[in-house]
């Protein structure tokens, strides 16, 4: 059954997701073509001032597995002739674990009408339905996510003069 204005859902295994509104298709047409605009404007970019993506992505890998054994709640600082890079410490990452899966499932079965809704529990869900103390008991929170750089320039790049 097709819908007039409304984009459609593929089938997803049972209670993976419920989707109780779906977007109008033009708006679904419209983002896809933002995404693919940006996307082909990055790699222009890209070309454009001469950045090999594939390149970056390595040499940021390469910088960061020096600071695999550093302690994850500790920054560090990298210095280059030209700049200084900044690794952050490791980024927070909560999760549940199974006996806390366990106890919210009996919790919210109590709150929820359609068990399969359960299936795709959020975070933000446990805390708004259960309660931040409820959440806070449940869930994990560890330095277990990824390192960011942040590159300093130690001096202003040269600007050539317009004349």
């Amino acid at each position: 059954m097709k819908t007039a204005n409304k984009a459609t859902t593929s089938l997803q295994p049972a209670g993976t997701s419920i989707v109780t509104a779906l977007p109008p298709r033009q708006l679904v047409d419209r983002y896809g073509e933002l995404a693919r605009k940006l996307k082909e404007a990055e790699a222009r970019i890209l070309q454009e001032v001469g950045v090999d993506k594939v390149a970056f992505e390595d040499a940021e890998s390469k910088l960061l597995s020096y600071y695999t054994e550093l302690a994850a709640d500790l920054p560090a600082v990298a210095e280059g002739d030209v700049y200084l890079v900044k690794v952050k410490p490791r980024e927070f990452k909560r999760e549940f674990t199974p006996a806390a899966r366990l106890q919210i499932f009996k919790e919210l079965k109590k709150l929820i009408k359609n068990p399969l809704t359960l299936f795709g529990i959020t975070l933000e869900a446990v805390k708004v339905n259960l309660g931040e103390p409820f959440f806070e008991s449940v869930v994990t929170k560890e330095r277990t996510g990824l390192r960011k750089l942040e590159p300093v320039a130690k001096a202003s790049p040269a600007v050539p003069a317009t004349a």
